[in-house]
């Protein structure tokens, strides 16, 4: 049984993110290891500075292991009213599954709720998969750019949301 749960404390489920990032990031797409190290310094900030009100760490359950995890990050506001989703991921022993869909849509509700006006996330080209749930959830792919992160060059792609 798969379980979604909103929580207020990064440190209870640091490890399994930070786990699920390297086995989709480093081993299956190839990035280096400073990549583990980049989202362990964004879950130390992320928790340091964690609001209850405005941010949101959605994870995703199977037999109490961790398999999936979006954040919702108020800090990161790019314009007034508008939020990031950060460190979006599921574990690929339950791809196509409709856990990724799910996260999205639970975090998606808590924006509406929060009352933001606009959420903005990043992503690589590469990751199709995910671009469908976005686009499903009427993101708009506003910026592409070449970039070189975590040992390679890849496309990475803006899209934003519009919640109004």
């Amino acid at each position: 049984m798969i379980e979604i749960k909103k929580l207020d404390n990064v440190e209870a489920v640091y490890k399994a993110i930070l786990l699920l990032h390297e086995k989709v990031f480093c081993e299956i797409l190839g990035f280096d290891l400073t990549f583990k190290d980049d989202v362990k310094k964004y879950l130390n900030n992320f928790s340091e500075h964690y609001d209850d009100k405005k941010d949101g760490l959605f994870v995703a359950y199977s037999h109490k292991n961790v398999i999936g995890s979006i954040i919702i990050n108020s800090k990161e506001k790019i314009k007034t009213n508008t939020t990031r989703i950060r460190l979006f991921v599921v574990s690929p022993d339950h791809w196509k599954q409709g856990i990724g869909k799910k996260l999205l849509e639970i975090s998606l509700k808590f924006c509406k709720e929060k009352k933001f006006s606009k959420v903005v996330l990043w992503t690589f080209k590469e990751l199709e998969t995910a671009h469908h749930l976005y686009l499903k959830e009427a993101f708009k792919l506003v910026e592409e750019r070449e970039v070189d992160y975590w040992g390679q060059t890849r496309v990475e792609q803006k899209f934003v949301l519009d919640l109004k």
